[in-house]
């Protein structure tokens, strides 16, 4: 059986892109941090940053919610692959991720404008016929 559960937040925005099929699917890719408490050194847990991946609604999804920092639990199985660069052959391990949880308290993202309204200039409100 292949399967993994990983609890830890995005190191960085999601790398999204869309398929130049019919249906443009969606790809994303991101990776998180994702601590191992059962190794501890000087009061500090060590951190595994584990790449992760996930294609169609579910990549629709990270790329509509998550961002730098928010907090995850996804779960899906473990992946291998290789590629060759410069002559040699590299492999490579990544999480395909089949679905995602939501941690933490509820927060906006960030450069997102408040409460969903924008903020309009002084100048501007003066024109308005409402306040």
């Amino acid at each position: 059986m292949n399967r993994l559960i990983l609890h830890g937040r995005m190191t960085a925005d999601p790398k999204v892109r869309y398929g130049e099929d019919e249906n443009h699917t969606c790809f994303a890719r991101w990776t998180m941090a994702v601590e191992d408490r059962s190794w501890k050194v000087d009061d500090t847990y060590h951190v595994d940053f584990i790449p992760c991946k996930a294609i169609g609604n579910m990549a629709a999804v990270v790329a509509n919610t998550c961002y730098k920092g928010k907090e995850l639990v996804v779960s899906g199985k473990m992946q291998s692959g290789s590629y060759e660069k410069d002559n040699k052959k590299h492999y490579f391990m990544e999480c395909f991720v089949e679905s995602i949880d939501f941690c933490g308290k509820k927060e906006t993202p960030p450069d997102s404008a408040e409460e969903g309204f924008m903020n309009i200039p002084e100048e501007m409100l003066a024109e308005m016929p409402f306040k």
